[in-house]
């Protein structure tokens, strides 16, 4: 928290709380106002997965806005797009329109690429040995965002109807407004550390440095993997509950106690990577997602799914930190935009195909089989972290 003295960090920081506070609605509702609004069921995530396709696609734009035209006036655009994302999707449920509601969920993903960035910014200007605590304090503010959100935009919903779910995104809309404001306001472009990557390597053709850095290679796949598993399940989640006829409060209760989970671990990430490691803490991530999935494939009562989801956003929370944190310091300055935007779009490429066939896996088959399908997802950065560890010129952790 020292970090926050920092003004701009602390504008981050604040921007990442009013970040969460608007993709929250979107985790607890998309996937039900998607449900009643699709005619065909398979799609009722479609709306979910766009939010995080367009996020893929937008990282690499964000990345060239920020490179040309400063950090400022990216972040103001991602704004911008948040405003228009909350009128755009209220206005859709009240038009009973999918087609619509799906262009709006898409409009608050490019809000969120824009936003991935916080981290990464606040990284940019800090030493290297403190980036992973840059990186955990921005996400520390996802706790202000889970616990004022739900309070916030439930005060415009009285019940599980379409249209009274719809006024929930009318959050988005003030969300949007406030960071651009904030931004606007208290963002300041300021020169940021040099020394960002201690691991020196040849200087070769960038595409050829970004695919075979063992760290690179580490931390993207990381990131992408623990945010594909994360919106699998979690997506999913509120459609499940609800076929298994339990309320709509729990599911909200469920989705928020996910959240805290997601952010709230950040108090620790820090000191446990300054510890551990940072590929230790990587493994710990995939032991509680592990352990998500064991409940879920057994267990589908109220108190498993809390239990499940927590889990699920403790692992997430653990596994990204210290996959950004490898991630931050596997590239030069003149190498910073690009190597960013590329680990970012294979993030959200993930997280958006995880999204997307979570609804159909749900429909076709089961809550069950999703939970499944998620153990085998975990190899792959198990596989890629230990490799990275192994390399004999591996950054020691």
């Amino acid at each position: 928290m020292r970090l926050l003295s920092q003004p701009n960090i602390l504008c981050l920081f604040l921007c990442q709380a009013l970040f969460i506070i608007t993709i929250s609605v979107d985790l607890t509702y998309t996937g039900l106002a998607g449900y009643q609004l699709a005619a065909v069921k398979d799609l009722a995530t479609l709306p979910y997965s766009l939010i995080t396709l367009a996020t893929a696609i937008t990282t690499l734009l964000a990345a060239a806005i920020m490179r040309f035209f400063g950090r400022k006036r990216a972040f103001l655009t991602g704004a911008f797009f948040a405003v228009i994302s909350g009128f755009t999707t209220f206005t859709a449920i009240r038009h009973n329109s999918f087609i619509l509601f799906s262009i709006g969920t898409a409009f608050v993903g490019v809000f969120q690429a824009f936003s991935q960035y916080y981290r990464l910014s606040a990284a940019d200007f800090v030493r290297n040995e403190e980036k992973h605590k840059a990186i955990s304090t921005i996400l520390l503010a996802g706790v202000i965002g889970v616990l004022i959100g739900p309070s916030l935009f439930n005060r415009f919903i009285s019940n599980s109807n379409l249209y009274s779910i719809g006024n929930a995104y009318l959050t988005t809309m003030l969300m949007g407004l406030l960071v651009f404001l904030i931004i606007l306001c208290l963002y300041h472009e300021t020169s940021e550390k040099q020394n960002i990557n201690p691991v020196k390597i040849p200087k070769r053709p960038f595409i050829f440095q970004a695919i075979k850095q063992p760290i690179y290679v580490a931390a993207v796949s990381v990131n992408a993997i623990s945010y594909a598993v994360m919106m699998f399940a979690m997506t999913a989640t509120p459609i499940a509950m609800m076929k298994t006829h339990h309320d709509i409060h729990y599911s909200t209760s469920v989705i928020q106690l996910h959240m805290i989970g997601m952010f709230a671990t950040s108090f620790i990430t820090g000191k446990l990577i300054s510890r551990w490691g940072k590929s230790n803490v990587i493994f710990i991530g995939i032991f509680f997602d592990v352990l998500c999935a064991l409940i879920m494939i057994f267990l589908q009562s109220v108190l498993a799914f809390f239990i499940a989801l927590l889990f699920l956003g403790i692992g997430w929370n653990l596994m990204f930190i210290s996959g950004s944190a490898l991630l931050a310091r596997s590239y030069d300055s003149d190498q910073k935009y690009a190597m960013q935007s590329i680990a970012e779009f294979i993030t959200f490429t993930f997280s958006g195909i995880g999204a997307l066939s979570a609804g159909w896996v749900l429909n076709t088959y089961s809550w069950t089989t999703i939970n499944l399908c998620i153990l085998p997802l975990l190899a792959i950065p198990v596989i890629t972290t230990l490799y990275y560890r192994h390399q004999k010129h591996y950054e020691k952790i």
